[in-house]
């Protein structure tokens, strides 16, 4: 959990007094601790906690809290806080999705960081909701009040926040859901690895942190006899792999789970595809590239491979000649490299 959410944890605490209502839905990414600390603060009042976060959601759950893995769910409340992100489409998402579930005489709290935009945020709100009103600001957070949703009516629903459009790289039909990486195009780096894989591959594929699926998709697309399986810990990622899986009549032989990197998936496979994230909240981090590298022998076949796309700057060489016997680079230009391990260590 970053600073900024926690500082808006602190300030929730404060303000949970003036929420009316036995049922509180909070959206957000919020771990055991800080669920913990709002719980804590709700007294009496039912809590339930919606994050697309695998591993959030678990952490939640482990310490005994109600918690679902969703984008969008379809629970009921009294009241709902919703915790900024710096995904504006997304945000705008959970706004619509806490509208719903309180119906239009229940409250909306928005909480965030002043270095989020918290202000602009709440600005960018009274779009959708006949009253925002400022009800506390502390510990350099903002929190506002939203009442009576008056935004189109379709956003109250999941199936309005969908995004369709034709990949012509790949000639693939595209689902994809608020908070999906690469939303709406095809990032340069996926383009890279996906022209890198020049010939067809057999056996079994694995992409994972698959995002909405491209890479995984294509590769079924074209090789029928390839088994392939799609992971991501994103729960808007893994809903659009499917709804695309399906809308290019791949659903019966793709197969999309929820994982956090390897977690959740059934060795072995011959290759794995990946586009790693690297960065965690507003900070530069390599910790899911370095497990996807480190730990690729605990699922690859003896002579399988990994082929992972990166910005050039970014120090994969030395843990990639770590754990593979052979390292190449199959495609690189000014800003990304598509390197390549086989036969792990």
């Amino acid at each position: 959990m970053d600073d900024f959410a926690r500082a808006a944890t602190r300030l929730t605490t404060i303000i949970l007094d003036r929420i009316d209502g036995e049922r509180l839905l909070v959206l957000g990414d919020l771990d055991a601790l800080d669920a913990g600390t709002v719980s804590d603060a709700a007294d009496d009042r039912a809590c339930q906690f919606v994050t697309p976060w695998l591993h959030l959601s678990r952490e939640v759950a482990s310490v005994g809290l109600d918690a679902e893995h969703a984008d969008w769910t379809d629970r009921t409340a009294d009241a709902a806080v919703v915790y900024a992100c710096k995904a504006r489409e997304e945000l705008d998402m959970r706004l619509a999705n806490a509208a719903a579930a309180v119906g239009d005489d229940g409250t909306v709290v928005l909480v965030g960081h002043n270095k989020l935009g918290i202000t602009s945020l709440a600005k960018r709100a009274r779009q959708s909701f006949r009253s925002v009103e400022r009800i506390e600001s502390a510990r350099h957070c903002g929190a506002f009040a939203l009442q009576g949703w008056t935004g189109e009516a379709s956003r109250l629903s999941r199936e309005a926040w969908w995004s369709q459009r034709r990949c012509e790289l790949t000639g693939l039909t595209l689902f994809e859901a608020p908070g999906v990486f690469s939303r709406g195009h095809l990032d340069d780096g996926t383009a890279r690895l996906i022209g890198a894989l020049k010939h067809q591959r057999t056996g079994r594929m694995l992409d994972v942190c698959c995002g909405g699926g491209v890479i995984g998709l294509r590769e079924a697309a074209r090789t029928p006899e390839l088994e392939v399986v799609l992971s991501d810990v994103h729960a808007g990622a893994i809903a659009s792999a499917r709804r695309s899986a399906a809308a290019n009549g791949l659903a019966e032989r793709v197969t999309v789970v929820a994982g956090d990197v390897y977690d959740g998936v059934t060795p072995r496979f011959q290759t794995i595809v990946c586009n790693p994230p690297f960065h965690s909240g507003s900070d530069q981090s390599l910790e899911v590239g370095l497990r996807v590298i480190s730990e690729a022998g605990t699922i690859l076949s003896n002579g399988g491979e990994l082929i992972l796309v990166a910005n050039r700057f970014l120090a994969y060489a030395e843990p990639l000649s770590a754990a593979f016997e052979r390292v190449d680079v199959l495609s690189e230009d000014g800003r990304f490299r598509v390197w390549r391990g086989r036969r792990p260590r």
